[in-house]
């Protein structure tokens, strides 16, 4: 017969360092006949201040071809095919990040206008109107997520596993729907504007060493992750 046992306390690691400037991460891909940029800060994590807001910030970026990413860099401006904005998280907080693919001779005017449109959100007010259809959209978003058992079970197991509040899930539309605009701007401020945006490109070394300079110190890795400048 099962029985329960003891309870799990949640694991905690010792979160990495904020960066203190910015660093190009080239990693030299000899064959590439494109640059691929991604821009990326530490995060909050799952439950902790600013989550939801960068649940929203998600959205805005780059959620689907009409998000502020993929408007301006592959609509307006012919620089790639997509581009996306994306937050993971784990025990030891989160991480947020975005870019896309692009030409190898565009990439430093890629990187220019990505970290452009990263920063404006915490230096320019949303719309009203762009807010309430993002929050609808992910408060419905969500509402059909939770019909099916798959998804609850997966919710409940994160519940437990990053020690939330009983009712996380349950007030998750609520508090979504309660955003305002200037939270919304506090935390991009504070994630995009006042940190240290760092940057990982792959591509030809040869070619971009040069041309991301103005972006940071450039390191260069080779493709099993080893520096070799």
């Amino acid at each position: 017969k099962w029985k329960q046992g003891e309870a799990v306390p949640v694991p905690r690691t010792k979160r990495p360092e904020p960066a203190k400037g910015p660093v190009v991460y080239l990693v030299d891909r000899k064959a590439s006949a494109q640059a691929s940029v991604l821009a990326l800060v530490s995060a909050p994590g799952i439950g902790e201040p600013g989550w939801l807001q960068i649940r929203v910030l998600e959205q805005l970026l780059g959620g689907g071809l009409s998000s502020r990413l993929n408007m301006v860099l592959r609509e307006q401006l012919g620089l790639t095919y997509g581009a996306g904005a994306f937050h993971n998280f784990g025990y030891d907080g989160g991480a947020f990040y975005a870019g896309g693919s692009t030409k190898t001779k565009s990439a430093a005017e890629f990187t220019e206008a990505l970290l452009d449109l990263l920063r404006q959100p915490g230096t320019e007010a949303i719309e009203p109107a762009e807010l309430r259809r993002l929050l609808s959209k992910i408060s419905g978003q969500f509402a059909l997520e939770v019909e099916g058992i798959d998804t609850v079970a997966m919710k409940t197991v994160q519940q437990r596993l990053f020690g939330l509040a009983p009712d996380f899930w349950e007030r998750y539309r609520s508090d979504v729907e309660s955003i305002s605009a200037a939270d919304l701007q506090k935390t991009s401020k504070g994630l995009l504007v006042d940190q240290a945006v760092q940057l990982v490109v792959v591509g030809r070394a040869d070619k971009l060493k040069k041309e991301l300079a103005g972006f940071g110190e450039v390191r260069i890795y080779d493709q099993d992750l080893k520096r070799v400048e």
